[in-house]
């Protein structure tokens, strides 16, 4: 893996959607980002059912991949979830959702007890995350995703 910047800032008052997310996503696949569609950009996606997450598991389950998403309580702070993902799965490299500095839902890459690529900044910063992101609904959680082989249905079924 290997950090890379965002190479969109958010921007909506003048028509751009930041790309924290897709550049995550390229963190942890190995490749750039303009390579990985903008799934929280209006203009890409304007259908808001196809944008997000539902987008980037469709795009994920065309390489195999898949999402797993573990909501977090708002209450855990963001040093104890980076603790928390290094003590039960070490090595292993998530995505982040939570309120950025700039008083916007951001996301970061987290491996090993800390954050590995702060895609506004594209490096590791330890305060890349203020609190829990705030959700349409205004909940509040920290949201982390794992990208994880995504089997074909073949491979959980009986043989005849």
């Amino acid at each position: 893996m290997i950090p890379q910047k965002q190479l969109v800032k958010h921007d909506p008052d003048n028509g751009k959607w930041g790309d924290c997310y897709r550049t995550c996503l390229a963190v942890i696949l190995g490749i750039d980002a303009a390579d990985v569609p903008n799934f929280c950009c209006q203009v890409e996606f304007p259908d808001t059912d196809r944008c997000g997450l539902a987008a980037a598991r469709d795009w994920l389950s065309g390489r195999g991949l898949a999402i797993f998403n573990i909501p977090f309580l708002a209450e855990v702070s963001f040093g104890d979830l980076l603790y928390s993902l290094d003590a039960h799965s070490p090595g292993v490299p998530a995505v982040i959702t939570g309120m950025g500095p700039r008083g916007v839902n951001h996301c970061v890459v987290a491996m090993g007890g800390k954050v590995f690529c702060d895609p506004h900044t594209g490096g590791q910063v330890e305060d890349a995350l203020d609190g829990p992101a705030v959700n349409d609904d205004g909940s509040e959680f920290w949201w982390v995703e794992i990208i994880a082989f995504n089997p074909s249905p073949a491979c959980g079924e009986a043989a005849a």
